[in-house]
């Protein structure tokens, strides 16, 4: 049952042996439903076994067994711990094939997955995928994609960011992602853009 069940991979934990607890909760994964599936990714996702989340997400439409949001969201996890961008953006874009609608996790765990891996072009796209869906991002979301403003030098989508917080948002700027923005607009000799944020 359940309860034995989570305490042998309880076991396996606390003595290190999450390889144990790995193979044990994928092979039961499999033959049962999305729950187990899903714990089996999260395992994954605390010892850096993207290959093996992925292994498992995609194993599940094979054995009658939906894929969700949710362990989804814990593959996108996996991978964006493991540095791996490329699969977290392709789970977010696959999510439409499935009639799944991405939400504010997905977005934001796959901003910071492809933020880490430079790809700031992608991470702008995210943020307009989520605005065009209505999921408003948070502080914490403007703040990674304006520090993306700023390492990539592209100063200007960090004040259509900060523009679109303050007025179709309404929210306040987050004082850090105001701070880079500012920082952002000196150090590309902006001064006039700089002054109006002050203003």
């Amino acid at each position: 049952d359940n309860i034995s069940f989570n305490t042998i991979v309880s076991l396996y934990q606390r003595g290190g042996q999450w390889e144990m607890a790995l193979h044990f909760l994928s092979e039961r994964a499999m033959s049962h439903d999305e729950f187990s599936c899903t714990e089996a990714i999260a395992l994954c996702v605390n010892n850096r076994q993207w290959e093996l989340a992925l292994e498992v997400l995609s194993a599940m439409p094979h054995r009658s067994i939906e894929q969700n949001t949710i362990s989804i969201n814990a593959a996108i996890t996996s991978c964006e711990r493991s540095g791996q961008w490329v699969h977290a953006l392709a789970l977010v874009q696959s999510m439409s094939q499935i009639r799944l609608i991405p939400d504010l996790i997905t977005y934001s765990t796959a901003i910071a997955a492809c933020q880490a891996g430079g790809q700031f072009e992608h991470v702008f796209r995210l943020v307009s995928a989520m605005l065009e869906s209505r999921i408003t991002p948070d502080a914490n979301i403007f703040a990674t994609v304006i520090d993306a403003s700023n390492e990539s030098g592209l100063w200007c989508g960090a004040l259509r960011l900060i523009s679109r917080m303050q007025n179709r948002l309404n929210m306040d700027p987050h004082m850090t992602s105001f701070s880079i923005t500012l920082d952002s607009c000196m150090r590309n000799t902006q001064p006039r853009q700089a002054r109006a944020l002050l203003q």
